[in-house]
């Protein structure tokens, strides 16, 4: 490919895709953890409703 239709290089790609892991990596596991939460809370009330 011609560096005149090159956006980024590979390396700065891939500089690129690490930090966008390091920013988002934080986001997702409370989102992974919160939704687990709400299931479990959702989970123990039928139990004592039931």
């Amino acid at each position: 490919v011609p560096p005149n239709n090159v956006l980024i290089t590979p390396v700065q790609c891939k500089s690129l895709w690490r930090q966008f892991k390091v920013e988002t990596e934080y986001a997702v596991s409370q989102a992974i953890a919160a939704q687990a939460c709400s299931l479990h809370w959702h989970l123990s009330s039928s139990l004592i409703c039931a």
